[in-house]
């Protein structure tokens, strides 16, 4: 029996108690009203009457006392099973764990999200605006013609024909150059080209919580990009940090597919950042693009329009560092996606300062896709603690909301446990003696 614990948490549990006794105003004014009425009786010689008040006095704290305890009994065991919540919402999914096992390699597993290779400085020492790559010096490269789909469009239905027009090109993953953690080189990823119609009409189907849904992924995908047959529309999924390591975060608009909260952005890769060589690399351009269109509101897909807007926040030395942390697997769509990071130099007040000049100028302006708030450290903290974190307004800080773990989209989960793991936060992890969240390594 561990009679210190026992000590040190009832001593915890007294001051707890003690504390809201004394915070409580009723309380202070019946003690108050007491003691007076027990020294007034003493004073004039009525020492029985004043012995009664004293007595009765202590009733009544003791009857608080009761009722507190029982209240923070309740809060304690709500704190338990939001505790337990989040374990559970960060604990690997069983299909994203069978999945990771079924590789030759360790993967990280945070919910239904598996992390394929991360920078190997991400775990090192070393300054945080050094950590992953430069843009610059990640290789982009696409394949000849497109791939052929047909097998997992035969099994849907075919292409979904409500869709609307434009039907864009898309881009997927058709393969990666092996990133180790013992390794100096860069990496360099492959895509080939498919089409909005076709990527849409089977992520509809896949991102279904259904049998069916669950059946395809089976038989079509893979975590080695020639093997997985589900086309795949490759994104930027970032996360933007202040310099006090407070995240902008944005509340989606409903009817979105990724609705809910975001930290921070998604962008998608375009034909247009090819386009750039050799003056910009595409993923340094996928970068630059990213960020003056999700963070600053730039819809123009127009390359002086998208240039002048970087020139202008370089000017103005708004970003500290920009980075490619690593590719990652979501599992539900069975898509690869990049992990970008972002580090500001500006407060949250300067960089809402900053987007109302450039709307001033004509070339910023909203996203359509949410509203943008800031999450503060403790209450990033307290998400992954405990399940819910409070938001602010970026514009109007007055403005408050609350996220709750469940309602962030499950790769928004990922980015927000990569960066708390790598500022040493709260980042949970759940284990057997198979598998934690950072190695899936399976032991004897």
């Amino acid at each position: 029996m561990d009679t210190k614990g026992s000590l040190i948490r009832t001593r915890r549990a007294t001051r707890r108690v003690g504390a809201q006794i004394r915070r409580s105003r009723l309380m202070s004014f019946l003690a108050g009203a007491g003691a007076s009425t027990a020294i007034g009786q003493w004073s004039r010689g009525e020492l029985s009457a004043a012995l009664h008040a004293v007595l009765y006095t202590l009733f009544l704290i003791l009857c608080f006392a009761i009722y507190f305890t029982l209240r923070l009994r309740r809060e304690d065991r709500s704190a338990e099973r939001q505790g337990a919540s989040t374990q559970e919402v960060m604990r690997p999914d069983p299909e994203a764990e069978m999945l990771a096992r079924s590789s030759h390699e360790a993967h990280v597993v945070v919910g239904r999200v598996i992390e394929i290779f991360a920078s190997p400085n991400l775990g090192g020492q070393g300054a945080l605006d050094e950590k992953g790559w430069k843009p610059s010096d990640v290789v982009f490269g696409r394949t000849d013609g497109k791939r052929d789909f047909s097998p997992i469009l035969t099994e849907i239905g075919g292409i979904d024909r409500h869709l609307p027009l434009p039907n864009r090109k898309k881009f997927g993953i058709a393969g990666f150059s092996a990133v180790t953690f013992d390794s100096d080189e860069q990496p360099e990823i492959r895509f080939y080209e498919t089409d909005w119609h076709t990527y849409k009409s089977v992520y509809q189907v896949l991102n279904e919580s259904s049998p069916r849904s669950s059946q395809l992924r089976k038989k079509f995908s893979s975590l080695d990009p020639a093997a997985n047959r589900v086309p795949n529309s490759m994104s930027l999924q970032s996360v933007v940090l202040f310099p006090s390591h407070e995240i902008l975060c944005m509340s989606r608009r409903e009817g979105l597919d990724t609705g809910g909260w975001s930290i921070s952005f998604e962008e998608q890769l375009k034909d247009l950042d090819f386009d750039q060589m050799p003056d910009v690399s595409p993923a340094e351009f996928l970068f630059r693009r990213a960020f003056v269109e999700e963070v600053l509101g730039c819809r123009s897909e127009n390359v002086v329009d998208i240039r002048k807007a970087w020139q202008d926040l370089e000017q103005k030395n708004l970003l500290r560092s920009y980075r490619l942390w690593a590719l990652f697997y979501e599992v539900p769509v069975a898509h690869f996606q990049l992990l970008g990071f972002y580090w500001l130099n500006a407060t949250p007040a300067e960089l809402a300062s900053y987007h109302l000049d450039a709307k001033s100028k004509g070339w910023a302006g909203v996203d359509p896709e949410g509203k943008l708030f800031v999450l503060k450290v403790q209450e990033w903290d307290r998400l992954l603690g405990s399940g819910y974190g409070r938001v602010s307004g970026l514009y109007d800080g007055s403005k408050q909301d609350i996220v709750r773990l469940e309602y962030l989209h499950r790769t928004s989960l990922y980015r927000l446990w990569r960066i708390a793991n790598l500022l040493g936060y709260t980042a949970p992890s759940s284990s057997d003696h198979h598998l934690t969240l950072l190695n899936l390594a399976a032991h004897s």
